[in-house]
């Protein structure tokens, strides 16, 4: 594998992991914006998309 191809390939799984924080912050956020929330639900789904949020921003400081 070349590098360019080494890092086209680690920047195409950073936009997903930014990709899947974004996703469990909207899943926090419908949850939360229910009748009834499940506040238990909320907070892992926040802490989901918290953990790939610091990943994400920590990789990005590696560069």
């Amino acid at each position: 594998m070349t590098d360019d191809a080494r890092i086209a390939m680690i920047e195409r799984l950073r936009l997903k992991l930014l990709a899947g924080a974004g996703q469990s912050a909207a899943s926090a956020l419908r949850e939360a914006l229910c009748q009834e929330p499940d506040r238990d639900l909320v907070r892992r789904l926040a802490e989901e998309a918290r953990a790939a949020l610091e990943e994400f921003l920590l990789d990005d400081d590696r560069d």
